[in-house]
């Protein structure tokens, strides 16, 4: 409310009325203006004289605002000297908890950061190293499969071919069983110096060399079952909640 309360120095008056009159009204708190210097009245309701945040004449120097008066009085460490929020004492540092990554959540990266190399080698002609990273990758992922519960066992290899053939076993005459033959059929073969030789060495001939379009089929095929992993591990996980 715009008004001088009991009447400002001089013949400057606005709206004059009481502390009384306005510590009856029930309210909590009366915010007042008029005044440039800040005060303020406790009782019944508290009457707040903000004053001014800037002074208007050389008679209105130092610390303005009713705002600091209060922060004060609160310990709250901040005062106010527009336009600016000043500390006077350095705040103590909140600490954000860092959470880790989920297992799901890194295993996703680590695949399509994987995925993203092979793609770069096939873009850079590097033809072995795309097959040999992506293969790397389907036995890396492979590996989630250990201690799986299937039927009535659990999976228990350790490596891609013995993870491979317990899968296998477990969804022996269904459509899972030979997808997981031919995955293990490509892998031997790439996997075989005398076939892709991609993990055990090749032969040093020409025809060893692998070329281009052999790279993306190999890469092609190794993607779709990396997939079929991927969904086989979701099939078996949700079943075992």
């Amino acid at each position: 409310m715009h008004t001088s309360l009991g009447g400002a120095p001089g013949p400057d008056r606005s709206a004059p009325c009481s502390v009384a009159d306005l510590q009856t009204t029930g309210f909590n708190r009366w915010t007042l203006g008029h005044v440039h210097k800040r005060s303020a009245v406790e009782g019944a309701s508290a009457l707040i004289m903000p004053g001014m945040p800037q002074g208007r004449d050389i008679n209105e120097a130092g610390s303005k605002s009713v705002i600091n008066h209060v922060l004060g009085n609160h310990d709250a460490g901040y005062e106010v000297s527009p336009p600016h929020l000043i500390a006077r004492t350095p705040p103590n540092p909140v600490t954000m908890e860092q959470l880790p990554a989920s297992l799901d959540e890194m295993a996703h990266e680590r695949i399509q950061r994987s995925l993203k190399q092979a793609q770069d080698y096939l873009t850079a002609g590097q033809n072995r190293q795309a097959v040999q990273e992506i293969l790397w990758l389907l036995e890396t992922v492979a590996t989630a499969f250990q201690g799986i519960p299937v039927g009535e066992a659990t999976i228990q290899g350790k490596y891609y071919n013995k993870i491979a053939d317990e899968l296998r076993q477990h969804r022996k005459g269904q459509v899972a069983e030979q997808a997981i033959g031919w995955m293990k059929t490509l892998h031997g073969y790439l996997s075989s110096p005398t076939g892709g030789g991609v993990r055990h060495g090749g032969t040093l001939t020409a025809e060893a060399e692998m070329s281009g379009h052999e790279a993306r089929l190999f890469c092609n095929l190794i993607r779709s079952y990396l997939n079929f992993l991927l969904d086989e591990y979701d099939s078996l996980k949700g079943g075992n909640r």
